[in-house]
């Protein structure tokens, strides 16, 4: 039986500082049919930079990739324009800042 595909909407802004855990956590899921559109709205920062040092990850990981940036139009737009790229039977919406802290890290 044909696992359904899931599209993941992931939307970046200045998120830098997160970025790479947050993209780590998406490409260490079990689930293997997962299509990840990825959203840079407009970075300051070096966000986009980030994105594209992992991005031959991201290829081999996933059945597609889209990776974009534009200009900031924050997430209501952001997130439609990743709905009309989606091709998924599911969607799930993931916002790169979102972070697994590692849990044997000691924190005061």
């Amino acid at each position: 039986m044909k696992k359904p595909l899931v599209s993941l909407i992931a939307v970046s802004y200045n998120h830098e500082k997160y970025l790479i855990n947050s993209l780590e956590f998406l490409i260490n899921q079990t689930y293997n049919n997962i299509e990840l559109i990825l959203i840079d709205d407009g970075s300051s920062d070096n966000t986009f930079s980030k994105i594209n040092s992992i991005k031959e990850k991201l290829y081999k990981r996933f059945k597609m990739v889209f990776i974009t940036t534009k200009k900031n139009q924050r997430v209501t737009k952001t997130l439609n324009l990743g709905l009309k790229i989606a091709k998924g039977d599911y969607i799930i919406f993931f916002s790169t800042d979102d972070f697994v802290q590692n849990k044997n890290r000691k924190t005061n």
